[in-house]
């Protein structure tokens, strides 16, 4: 995967591919397995450069895009693990669950990552890939997230949606018949329609 960044420069993130199944390092066996990094077109150099964990693959592990976090902290997925690259200080922020190989995420506006996979949500720091808190409610598998203009977070399943804080305290569940590519826009109609202290009125 590649992307242009802004100063023209290129980030990329590679696995090393091994087609042959018999071959060792395929298996772990060790050696290198992938690279991140910042390739300056100008000069023809690697500005910055780190080798990636984990094992060779059969095929390319990358998968989604890479955001950028900040000017020097970039997020990409890879076999599961949602990794954070620093690059001033050149060092991987690695975030993974036991349970989880599939994220959906977003990134909140104060920097943190709001992550989901099945009936779960979990809100993470950054910095040093620590989960802060674990949103629990959902009964069905979840289909989407959203960040409101005030900080509040959205999340919805196929019947029901669910407002939390900022800090993942459940404020309101609110049940009905639509399709979840619905939900987030009769949402925010709503909020902007009915007052605040009558929001939850018909939430149960």
């Amino acid at each position: 995967i590649a992307v242009q960044l802004t100063d023209g420069r290129i980030l990329i993130v590679e696995r090393i591919v091994d087609n042959d199944q018999t071959d060792s390092k395929a298996e772990g066996g060790g050696g290198h397995t992938g690279t991140i990094g910042i390739w300056d077109i100008e000069s023809g150099k690697w500005c910055a450069k780190l080798d990636l964990p984990g094992k060779r693959q059969k095929y390319n592990t990358i998968t989604g895009q890479i955001q950028q976090l900040t000017d020097n902290r970039f997020l990409f997925e890879d076999q599961g693990t949602i990794y954070i690259w620093d690059i001033d200080n050149q060092f991987l922020v690695k975030i993974e669950h036991e349970s989880v190989k599939n994220w959906q995420k977003i990134i909140l506006l104060d920097g943190r990552l709001l992550t989901w996979s099945g009936t779960n949500l979990w809100i993470w720091e950054t910095n040093q890939g620590k989960c802060l808190t674990n949103l629990k409610g959902h009964s069905n598998e979840i289909k989407g997230a959203l960040e409101l203009e005030d900080g509040n977070l959205l999340s919805w399943s196929n019947k029901t949606l669910r407002l939390w804080n900022e800090d993942g305290l459940a404020l309101g569940c609110w049940c009905f018949s639509l399709a979840p590519f619905e939900i987030p826009q009769i949402w925010l109609r709503y909020l902007a329609e009915v007052p605040l202290q009558h929001r939850f009125e018909s939430l149960h």
